[in-house]
């Protein structure tokens, strides 16, 4: 049964994203983006509780997502993913969750919750 929580996964990677929406759609009420652009039109349309999102996509990055959703969604928890070490440095001094990838889907799903308890009543 999924959790009451609306989480937006974003991947430019079809087959990485469509896997990360099933897992995640057993315990999360899911849905799934390709890039930053159908994420923002899909955060405009649904509410969501956390964006997991992956750093590294074409065009505007995980990152630009994630300082926009700060800005215009604030109660929106962040938590994102990246194969490259680099990304980490590029994250110092956010509030926001980084996860190498790959990772655990118990890891991923503790980070989602996490990210999202200080927003839940």
């Amino acid at each position: 049964m999924a959790d009451a929580l609306a989480v937006l996964v974003v991947d430019d990677d079809p087959e990485i994203l469509t896997l990360m929406v099933d897992m995640l759609g057993e315990q999360f009420t899911t849905r799934g983006a390709s890039g930053t652009d159908e994420a923002v039109t899909q955060l405009e349309q649904h509410p969501t509780d956390v964006l997991l999102s992956d750093v590294r996509m074409p065009g505007r990055n995980g990152l630009w997502l994630a300082g926009y959703v700060s800005e215009r969604w604030p109660a929106t928890g962040i938590v994102l993913m990246s194969g490259y070490s680099s990304a980490f440095d590029e994250l110092e001094g956010t509030s926001w969750r980084l996860l190498r990838k790959p990772s655990h889907l118990e890891d991923i799903v503790a980070a989602v919750r996490k990210a999202a308890k200080p927003r839940q009543k």
